[in-house]
């Protein structure tokens, strides 16, 4: 494969998590990210929460910062194979509660963070919103990072474009019920905005829901570039190439060794 084919790839991980088990989790994403490295993705955006699961009543004694060392090993996947990936989890604050926040973590820079605007009703029993506004610059590109509800208010599309993201790449943990909307509206922003539009939801049901999976990805006329099924854990890629963006679909099965495989041989990317 020529490297201009593969100058840009991005990937949404349908991936599932293991109630509050930061530990276990964090291994399951990096698995996804050696992965989706081998398919020439530079950055992996995760579902809403994904680091503990989506498991409010247990988030406050989840939470951690940027500083955490849960996260060191994400940060050496990011600089051994200079991959930018987005991670769901609880984000401590000055209060009781704590946010719902995702971890953006690239190569050789310190972690940032950006905190949910926009909670779902029922979420403020738990967590707190904040007012943060995040584009991110990864490897030429804007990523404008959203999380599950904040796709529903359209203040937060338009907030993002107003600071020049290309691409807006939202985590969820959305059900069945309301995926069809959630779809809809990413399609609508992509096209308005001409956005890249990324959605990462949940392969299996989290937090007592039932999760509709569905990951997808838009190009900038809004049309489907590729999607994952309901059920399945699996990486929605998509490409840019001089005709525009090609879409794949890559399912992970089972994976436990490949984590490792990239650790103790970093020249290696398994595919």
């Amino acid at each position: 494969m020529s490297t201009n084919i593969h100058e840009f790839t991005i990937a949404a991980a349908q991936s599932s998590s293991v109630k509050g088990d930061i530990a276990q989790n964090v291994r399951r994403h990096a698995e996804f990210v050696v992965r989706a490295a081998g398919h020439h993705a530079k950055v992996v955006v995760f579902p809403e929460l994904s680091l503990t699961g989506y498991e409010p009543t247990v988030a406050a004694e989840l939470a951690l910062d940027a500083r955490d060392a849960h996260l060191a090993p994400l940060q050496e996947l990011s600089d051994k194979l200079s991959v930018t990936i987005i991670a769901g989890c609880p984000v401590r604050s000055d209060e009781v509660k704590p946010y719902i926040g995702a971890f953006i973590i690239r190569p050789q820079l310190p972690v940032e963070v950006y905190r949910k605007r926009f909670l779902h009703p029922g979420e403020e029993q738990h967590f707190i919103p904040s007012d943060d506004v995040v584009v991110c610059h990864c490897h030429g590109r804007a990523v404008g990072i959203a999380i599950c509800a904040d796709i529903s208010n359209p203040r937060h599309a338009a907030d993002a474009s107003q600071q020049n993201a290309t691409i807006y790449a939202a985590g969820l943990a959305f059900t069945p019920k309301g995926i069809a909307e959630a779809e809809a509206a990413m399609s609508g922003y992509a096209r308005q905005y001409r956005f890249l539009a990324v959605i990462a939801n949940y392969a299996s049901p989290t937090g007592g829901y039932p999760m509709a999976g569905r990951s997808a990805i838009w190009d900038e006329s809004g049309a489907l570039i590729a999607q994952a099924g309901a059920t399945s854990e699996s990486l929605v890629l998509a490409t840019a190439t001089p005709n525009g963006w090609t879409g794949r679909l890559v399912e992970m099965g089972c994976t436990s060794n490949v984590a490792d495989e990239v650790f103790t041989a970093p020249n290696r990317v398994p595919i």
